[in-house]
């Protein structure tokens, strides 16, 4: 199908491209994803590898953020006229009465026309898919649903049309396109995002209002170095704010800001929670009195353990399963459940933590499974009293998962005994 439409005119290096804006229906049309095209069917294992669409994360992930959020925003789509030349009429050449100072912008602002050919994706391939699938025109069925589905055919998106010139200019382009996108970090998402209410929540614990000193905590990474004064990292208050409001019966989809109603309430569990793990853990009242302590803490000693981020989520995940789990005969309030966790042993080295938490090279073995082991383990050192039948089988089989062991297959004699819990 013929494309005329309004565009922009320029050059980068030696390539002519074309500027101009579609509506998302019109490109949904003409526009085709390039694992669609049999153009290079020559081409190497690597570029096919590169063009693969992945599914999951279109379904999962943009394709909802279109139908769920109001404030929705793509980047420019890169399209390649493939077996079809572009033709650009410019305004200054179909207007000789134009005003002078116009006239030299006006070699630039035009018409283009683009024959019958190959419409190909050349970057912004997941983004084209998503559009086709929230719309329903992919080549793949999914139910898409969302308040604004309806809306996002009328959307108009920022479209660079380039001509082919050969094949190896245009893998070139492409190789140079997907090799300097460097894709956003788990922290500057958390630091950017307005959908996400986790993340907008991670903020506020920053805030001048919030239990943490913006200092104390590493919003540019998710890691923490030995020689690091920060107490945690911003992806674990993310992560840990999720279990916090969960126990709450408050849960997110990352695809649409809350109401600020929700934002509010969730602020106050968030806040009252972290005040009292800060102000009662004994390393954390130490640490953020004296931060300069922080990274030989860290190395060593009966806290160490406490100052990576994987063993903080098991913690906070400890605590907050003895202080809202239904099994539970008796559920412990926050303050106890603390005081409890203090007496533990947090030294990194202790043979208490291998095979849960830690690996036998000695390192951490900061996974979901190792967390959820550790989070297992403390719940059932502060609050095993409580527990019922269920509950202490429960703890019993994560406990020997890390040490190799199915308990459902080998004689009762060799499973690992749990440890006993402290006498409060």
């Amino acid at each position: 199908m013929p494309i005329s439409t309004i565009a922009l005119k320029g050059k980068f290096g030696s390539t002519n491209y074309y500027v101009t804006s579609m509506r998302a229906q019109e490109i949904s049309g003409i526009v085709r994803a390039a694992n669609e095209t049999d153009v290079w069917s020559d081409e190497g294992i690597d570029e096919r590898l590169q063009r693969e669409p992945n599914w999951n994360r279109i379904t999962k992930q943009i394709a909802p953020y279109l139908a769920n959020n109001k404030d929705r925003f793509f980047g420019s789509i890169i399209a390649l006229a493939h077996g079809s030349k572009i033709d650009f009429e410019a305004l200054k050449d179909l207007d000789s009465k134009l005003p002078n100072i116009y006239q030299k912008q006006a070699e630039r602002i035009g018409f283009l026309t683009i024959a019958d050919g190959n419409i190909i994706c050349l970057d912004g391939q997941h983004r084209l898919l998503a559009i086709q699938t929230a719309m329903g025109t992919a080549t793949k069925n999914f139910s898409i649903t969302g308040k604004y589905l309806n809306d996002i055919p009328n959307d108009h998106l920022t479209v660079i049309f380039i001509e082919h010139e050969s094949n190896e200019k245009t893998r070139s382009i492409f190789n140079t396109v997907n090799r300097y996108a460097k894709p956003t970090t788990r922290g500057d998402n958390i630091i950017t995002s307005e959908d996400d209410g986790y993340a907008i929540l991670a903020r506020e614990l920053l805030s001048k209002e919030g239990p943490f000193d913006v200092n104390s905590v590493n919003w540019k990474s998710n890691t923490l170095t030995d020689r690091m004064t920060k107490f945690s990292t911003i992806s674990v208050l993310h992560s840990t704010n999720k279990i916090i409001l969960d126990a709450n019966d408050i849960s997110f989809s990352n695809q649409e800001r809350p109401s600020d109603e929700i934002l509010e309430e969730s602020k106050q569990h968030l806040f009252s929670f972290w005040q009292k793990v800060l102000k009662g853990i004994d390393a954390y009242v130490v640490a953020l009195k004296r931060s300069a302590e922080i990274p030989g803490m860290r190395k060593e000693g009966k806290y160490s353990l406490l100052f990576k981020p994987a063993a903080q989520i098991s913690l906070v995940s400890a605590l907050v399963r003895a202080t809202s789990e239904k099994k539970l005969i008796a559920k412990l309030s926050l303050i106890d459940a603390i005081k409890r966790a203090n007496q533990l042993n947090w030294d990194i080295e202790d043979l208490f933590w291998k095979g849960v938490i830690i690996k036998e090279s000695g390192a951490i073995d900061a996974g979901p499974e190792g967390r959820k082991r550790a989070a297992n383990l403390i719940f059932w050192m502060i609050a095993g009293e409580y527990f019922d039948k269920d509950l202490t089988l429960v703890a019993k089989i994560k406990y020997n998962e890390g040490f190799g062991i199915d308990i459902d297959k080998v004689p009762e004699n060799k499973h690992k005994s749990l440890p006993i819990p402290p006498k409060f």
